[in-house]
């Protein structure tokens, strides 16, 4: 009976055991299951937006600066490249203490699955109106697949802590949708692509500091840049113009100090 005993205890203590180490690696799993780690990047996560489709990004974990934790920052490239675009801002802004979400966009970059491609819908496109309506379709996603990558940065920020965006070319739109359905401390709007609806959309905003940054030969979006700014009411906008004609990331490219000058303009909103 002793060694019954003995035994029965033995085997409970195994089953505990086993079950305690099973919750653990359930906690493990969930915590991580929207993480993908692989050979380019360990920082690659998979977002899952609407219709499970696979989003991927690069997160950066923020640190503590002067014993306090930063606020975060979402980047979002221009209908011209990827997030591997943003990759030396997103560093940058790291290296600064702040969390960061690097995103491709669906259809670009490693966001594309099936008929969510760009380069697919310019390659079968066999005129300008084709791939015009092909290009409407992808982007109809892109404000619902913004706003699930923003939430999932807002949950790893604290929340006495702010979260900006940063755009460029046509992603400048999927900034101010965001904008209008969550508390975003400040805008930075790289050589904007907008049409009037998305004009009028970001005058309807709560007077959110915007960072406009445009080429003067670009001219539509140079435009679009001072109109915005000047019917800005933060005292803390403000918009840098460069002699030239180039848009997007190659702005930041042929200007080395600008991305300091984001980083630094950043830093300072989001203290």
């Amino acid at each position: 009976m002793v060694l019954f005993s003995m035994v029965k205890n033995i085997m409970n203590k195994l089953v505990i055991i086993v079950f305690i180490s099973l919750c653990l690696t359930f906690t493990a799993q969930a915590q991580i299951s929207d993480v993908h780690i692989n050979n380019k990047s360990n920082h690659e996560v998979t977002l899952f937006s609407d219709g499970l489709f696979k989003l991927t990004a690069d997160y950066y974990a923020g640190k503590k600066v002067n014993n306090r934790f930063m606020g975060g920052v979402m980047l979002l490239h221009d209908c011209h490249g990827s997030r591997k675009n943003n990759i030396k801002l997103a560093k940058l802004l790291n290296k600064a203490g702040l969390f960061v979400l690097n995103v491709d966009l669906r259809g670009y970059g490693d966001s594309q699955s099936g008929g969510f491609s760009q380069s697919k819908i310019r390659k079968n496109a066999k005129n300008i109106k084709t791939y015009n309506n092909a290009f409407a379709a992808l982007n109809s996603y892109w404000a619902k697949d913004t706003l699930k990558a923003f939430m999932w940065l807002r949950n790893k920020v604290d929340n006495s802590k702010q979260i900006a965006i940063v755009s460029f070319g046509c992603s400048a739109s999927q900034a101010i949708a965001v904008a209008e359905k969550m508390r975003v401390n400040s805008l930075v709007i790289v050589t904007p692509q907008m049409d009037y609806s998305a004009k009028e959309r970001y005058k309807n905003l709560i007077d959110t500091p915007t960072y406009f940054i445009s080429a003067l030969q670009d001219i539509d979006s140079y435009k679009t840049a001072h109109e915005l700014f000047e019917w800005s009411g933060s005292r803390y906008s403000k918009m840098q113009i460069f002699k030239g004609s180039y848009i997007g990331h190659s702005l930041l490219r042929h200007h080395h100090g600008l991305t300091e000058d984001i980083s630094n303009w950043l830093q300072q909103n989001l203290k």
